[in-house]
């Protein structure tokens, strides 16, 4: 082979080597900073007017499970009462989105497609400031078709939770919540329709972060 192409062959080869590198570098990055958040457990009471997950109007006793995804790294970072004890991310589309799916029976449900769509991720360890916690919300639509859920699930007093870390990108896994502060709701309109909607109270029986 002549010489200037063996040199220029190795030459782009090196080059493409070197991109895929960086290229796989900032996909493994991009994908360590995504934060999942799964919730399982029961809904108490709820209607479904229309339809979304296929088991009839009444979803009450239903389990359900809602996957809420956010990137910390596109999303502003908040002010807490306690900074060393707290975690607490704000977003809203399109800077930074983020992404919950509810799953009922056979249907599901994806929350913040919306350009309005914001959302709240508040996570707390034990401390002089309160027990763990976890707050999640997420909010979209024009007033007074306001769609979204949130989430506060607090530590049974004098039972706080293994994971002693305010890093959401440490994994927690918890069961015991706070039965007098574990009612949690979520609500589904259609934007235009004033007589039909889809809610639900729910009781929350595992929470994981990973």
């Amino acid at each position: 082979m002549n010489p200037f192409f063996r040199n220029t062959l190795a030459s782009s080869v090196a080059k493409g080597l070197v991109l895929s590198g960086l290229a796989l570098t900032a996909s493994i990055t991009a994908l360590a900073e995504k934060v999942t958040v799964t919730v399982k457990g029961t809904v108490s009471a709820g209607g479904d007017m229309y339809g979304i997950f296929g088991v009839g109007k009444d979803i009450g006793g239903k389990p359900f499970t809602l996957t809420f995804t956010f990137d910390d790294a596109r999303a502003h970072k908040g002010d807490a009462p306690c900074a060393d004890a707290a975690s607490v991310f704000n977003g809203s589309n399109p800077s930074s989105p983020a992404a919950a799916v509810l799953t009922i029976g056979h249907g599901s449900f994806t929350f913040g497609n919306l350009p309005n769509s914001t959302w709240s991720a508040h996570r707390d360890v034990d401390s002089t400031c309160g027990p763990d916690a976890l707050f999640l919300s997420l909010n979209e639509g024009t007033y007074p078709q306001v769609e979204g859920f949130q989430f506060k699930l607090i530590s049974v007093p004098g039972k706080p939770w293994a994971t002693k870390s305010i890093d959401w990108h440490s994994p927690l896994h918890a069961t015991d919540f706070d039965s007098g502060q574990n009612s949690q709701s979520f609500i589904i309109v259609h934007p235009g329709d004033f007589t039909r909607l889809t809610q639900g109270v729910l009781v929350v029986e595992s929470v994981t972060v990973q």
